[in-house]
């Protein structure tokens, strides 16, 4: 008996340190907040050349810290979602679209899980969306949060005035002059304070700029415009990013907090934005450039050089292996995930760029590199203007049919047995 006992102990003291960070000094474990914004797309956003949206928090965070080129989301928030918080590709985790895209913690781990695990404060504010089904108050805890503020609605207004949240498992309901962002500011806000004395790790996940397109507490009275709507609520979005970083100031944790933004997918709605003046090709929903290219900015002023632009790839499956590695955490040996780390950019060393990114909505989906994209159809274009342009290749271009053979081969590589798993999605 006494042996078993022995033995129990021995198991689960390697399981205990196999979950725990590669550093466990906790002054040396930054905070990490991962925002990611909901519909904004690159075209909203000032220092990626977007306009008529003005953005002057974001892109004063840019210009203080990192800003990488070509990022890729999912077309869709769900598929986006899903990369995002498990750190693998939809073919194989199932989430292919916003009404197949609930996370199953046990079989995918989340950033929060395997951190959670690893000592970290977890919070969630914002939107949980389709990573869980309506109103399963359990699903913010199983996903690896310990407290959390989240709109867990399906196209309803009550995610803005007059707000009806998930409060850490029950719903609140608040009156209609409280602003939902405003909320989840105040609540982010408190958990910081209480958890300033350890590592923690948010996932911000903004309820800012999707529909439906409301006034905001700025904006002006009697405005009835809904595309001034949609500039008011990017505006706002960015506003919170300056209270944000405000809050990080007033508790000191400043210079201890890695502050991630990006987007779940392009633009929806009217304006859409446009770079340098001109309009993307696709928006959310498509596999076009529009419909993927994000934003991707990383600020921390002690870790995180300032002043630069990465031109790597990079895609949403590799948040999960950055935030691990900023952390110093290590996944599970058995956790398959298709991410890269981009922790060496973010810290101001070179890093093992990517050689090509893929992006998937459903059946649609592609691998690119950054010059030329193969779609799963068939198509080959030049991206060498993304994300305002996807141009014809000729096919007497050598050098563009060699590539287009090696994101084949890639592409082929990648994707070998997703076809049984689709259609076990019923896709």
């Amino acid at each position: 008996m006494r042996r078993h006992a022995l033995a129990f102990t021995t198991i689960l003291a390697l399981i205990l340190t196999m979950s725990q960070p590669a550093s466990t000094d906790a002054a040396e474990r930054p905070n990490i907040i991962v925002v990611l914004s909901d519909d904004v797309g690159l075209s909203r956003v000032g220092c990626y050349g977007g306009a008529p949206f003005q953005t002057p928090c974001l892109d004063r965070l840019a210009a203080t810290g990192l800003r990488f080129e070509r990022c890729y989301s999912m077309p869709l928030c769900g598929p986006s979602r899903g990369a995002l918080l498990a750190g693998k590709y939809p073919f194989r985790t199932g989430y292919l679209g916003n009404n197949s895209s609930t996370i199953d913690p046990q079989r995918h781990p989340t950033i929060a899980n395997l951190l959670q695990r690893a000592g970290y404060a977890t919070c969630a504010i914002g939107k949980l969306g389709q990573s869980a089904p309506e109103g399963d108050t359990e699903a913010p805890r199983k996903l690896g949060f310990d407290e959390s503020m989240l709109w867990m609605g399906r196209n309803t207004p009550d995610r803005y005035w007059k707000p009806r949240y998930c409060r850490n498992g029950e719903f609140v309901q608040g009156g209609p002059e409280e602003y939902g962002p405003d909320v989840t500011h105040e609540f982010l806000v408190d958990f910081m304070q209480r958890h300033k004395d350890r590592p923690f790790f948010v996932y911000y996940s903004a309820v800012l700029a999707h529909t439906p397109f409301m006034r905001t507490p700025d904006t002006a009275p009697g405005t009835k415009d809904r595309g001034r709507f949609l500039i008011d609520m990017v505006q706002y979005l960015d506003t919170q990013m300056g209270r944000l970083v405000g809050a990080l100031d007033d508790l000191g944790l400043r210079d201890d907090t890695i502050i991630l933004f990006t987007s779940d997918n392009g633009p929806f709605g009217d304006p859409l934005g446009t770079i340098d003046g001109r309009p993307m090709v696709g928006v959310k929903g498509e596999v076009a450039e529009g419909g993927v290219r994000a934003p991707l900015i990383v600020n921390c002023p002690a870790r995180v050089p300032a002043g630069r632009v990465c031109p790597d790839l990079t895609d949403f499956t590799d948040i999960l292996p950055t935030v691990l590695e900023l952390a110093g955490v290590s996944p599970p040996p058995d956790a398959h995930i298709d991410g890269r780390s981009i922790a060496p950019q973010v810290l101001g060393r070179p890093g093992s760029p990517r050689e090509w990114v893929y992006a998937q909505v459903g059946k649609d989906f592609f691998l690119a590199d950054h010059r030329f994209k193969l779609y799963g159809d068939g198509r080959f274009v030049d991206i060498t203007d993304s994300p305002v342009a996807e141009s014809a290749v000729r096919d007497d271009d050598e050098a563009a049919m060699q590539a287009k053979h090696r994101l084949a081969d890639a592409l082929s590589a990648l994707r070998r047995g997703a076809a049984a798993e689709e259609d076990g999605a019923g896709l």
